[in-house]
């Protein structure tokens, strides 16, 4: 099946949406082990100690800003694009790069998924090209069998086409 028309790929929003309730139980944990620890030492010296837990969350809060930005900068950065005769991969937000790769080039594809990525119905999609001896793996793909179909489906005969065997 060709078509001409491209399909974009971003990576999963529900992996993204995880990774942040992940980052904001940590950054509550962690919290609450600094606001323990520094009421168990005040108490051991006598001091009084009221001003502990704001200063802990003006402390933690550009922490938690800086990886909120820093996740969120990393996931719209990068895309996939399937064409016709090739996959596209772009990422960067201010250096921005662009990586081509033919599918003739393309020998053999596998899904990976954890049983998390299974839950929220995303995966890795694994190419191998023997052109290069390595794999192409494309992280957090939402419906990577699909994916991984279209990457098939888009591959030229393998009969007629020369490869690299791997070692």
């Amino acid at each position: 099946m060709e078509t001409d028309i491209s399909t974009i790929i971003h990576k999963s929003p529900v992996l993204l949406a995880f990774k942040i309730i992940i980052l904001e139980v940590l950054i509550e944990l962690l919290y609450l082990v600094i606001s323990g620890l520094a009421q168990l030492i005040g108490q051991q010296f006598d001091y009084n100690i009221r001003l502990i837990s704001p200063l802990t969350q003006l402390l933690l809060l550009p922490v938690q800003i800086s990886v909120l930005v820093f996740m969120l900068t990393k996931w719209s950065g990068e895309t996939y694009e399937i064409q016709k005769e090739e996959i596209i991969i772009r990422s960067g937000i201010l250096k921005r790069s662009e990586k081509a790769y033919p599918f003739r080039n393309m020998q053999s594809v596998i899904v990976r998924q954890s049983i998390m990525e299974r839950l929220v119905g995303a995966g890795a999609v694994s190419v191998f090209i023997p052109t290069l001896g390595t794999d192409l793996v494309f992280f957090e793909v939402p419906n990577p069998h699909k994916f991984a179909e279209q990457i098939k489906e888009a591959t030229p005969d393998q009969f007629n086409s020369q490869f690299i065997m791997r070692k």
